[in-house]
């Protein structure tokens, strides 16, 4: 026997994949602005781009 996903469960796990990506990169920002906001740490973007490889 095979199974076979239905178009409706593929599409209800890539909305929620979607939605789950979105939602950690508004995190990952918010704690970014936070820290940027923050006096006693302040971002460097050329570390950031050095670990990059940029």
């Amino acid at each position: 026997m095979t199974t076979q996903q239905h178009p409706q469960d593929s599409r209800k796990l890539s909305r929620a994949l979607r939605t789950a990506g979105w939602v950690l990169l508004a995190a990952v920002l918010a704690l970014s602005f936070a820290g940027y906001l923050s006096t006693d740490l302040r971002l460097q973007w050329e570390n950031i781009a050095a670990l990059c490889g940029f």
